[in-house]
């Protein structure tokens, strides 16, 4: 099934600090044998970093998504490792309108994912910085196409 525009994510930054998915195939998780590739989609639940995160992982909150990646992860009341998300550059980033971590959003619009970036890398915790997970915005990869390759837009 191919993504129509409604399908995308246009707005920024997530004022309303929706639950956001990073999808993809992790490294440790796929490999091959022979003539045969294996490999195992995951995915990710996070939140978008702040305006101060942006700034201090001097990231451009117009052409990127960064959104939260702790090393630890609380799992049936347990803090537990979380998985290194090495190789999944080039997943998809989805934002999940409509679910909020804001009590006052919750309920409010008809639940939708939006496709908001493609994954580009991972940097973990490390002096004192929060781990992240980033992608390029889907306006960007957009804008490339437009300048580029403004025919596979025409629309006729």
């Amino acid at each position: 099934m191919a993504l129509s525009l409604d399908d995308l994510d246009f707005s920024q930054p997530d004022s309303k600090r929706s639950v956001h998915m990073a999808a993809g195939f992790r490294a440790k998780k796929s490999n091959t044998a022979g003539n045969q590739a294996k490999a195992k989609r995951e995915c990710f639940p996070s939140i978008e970093y702040g305006e101060s995160e942006y700034s201090k992982l001097n990231l451009d909150k117009k052409t990127h998504l960064a959104l939260a990646y702790d090393a630890q992860v609380l799992m049936d009341g347990k803090w537990q490792t979380s998985p290194k998300p090495k190789g999944i550059s080039g997943g998809v980033m989805i934002k999940v309108s409509g679910v909020t971590l804001l009590r006052s959003y919750l309920n409010s619009i008809e639940v939708k994912q939006l496709l908001s970036a493609i994954t580009i890398a991972y940097r973990r915790e490390k002096y004192g910085n929060s781990g992240v997970l980033i992608g390029t915005r889907i306006g960007v990869h957009l804008g490339l196409i437009h300048k580029y390759l403004p025919e596979l837009l025409d629309i006729n």
